[in-house]
């Protein structure tokens, strides 16, 4: 915009609205890195029952900004990458808790039901969790 024909007040105004409009657009950048290290890192305790209302509160944000921007920069939903990240514990804890049922598994991990989880590892892994197993202990 420009600024040359406006009074001081109303150029002062407008370009706060820049800047701010520059604030947002640098949030939009920064929030998903943050978010992605936020669930990475958390207990599975705290990532068992992760809402995207929690995250958005936490990272100070409208929860539909958050969801929209995170598809935009990742090209999946925040639940999707969750439940990625509720898996890629389960093959870590396939290897070091081997004497854990699967249904303690799932439950630990905040799945619905057991059935869910199992559907949900074959998916992202090629397998489901027993078998997975089974193959990682042969080695």
């Amino acid at each position: 915009m420009d600024l040359a024909g406006m009074t001081g007040n109303a150029a002062l105004q407008e370009t706060d609205k820049e800047s701010l409009g520059k604030q947002k657009r640098q949030c939009r950048k920064d929030i998903v890195p943050q978010v992605i290290h936020f669930i990475s890192t958390i207990e599975t305790e705290e990532l068992r029952s992760l809402k995207i209302f929690e995250l958005s509160r936490r990272f100070n944000i409208n929860a539909s900004f958050l969801s929209r921007t995170f598809k935009a920069r990742r090209k999946c939903t925040l639940c999707e990458f969750i439940q990625r990240e509720k898996i890629r514990r389960a093959v870590v804890l396939l290897q070091r808790e081997e004497s854990w049922p699967i249904k303690k598994l799932a439950v630990y991990l905040g799945f619905s039901s057991t059935e869910y989880f199992i559907r949900t590892f074959k998916k992202r892994i090629g397998v489901p969790p027993h078998r997975y197993r089974q193959y990682i202990s042969n080695y």
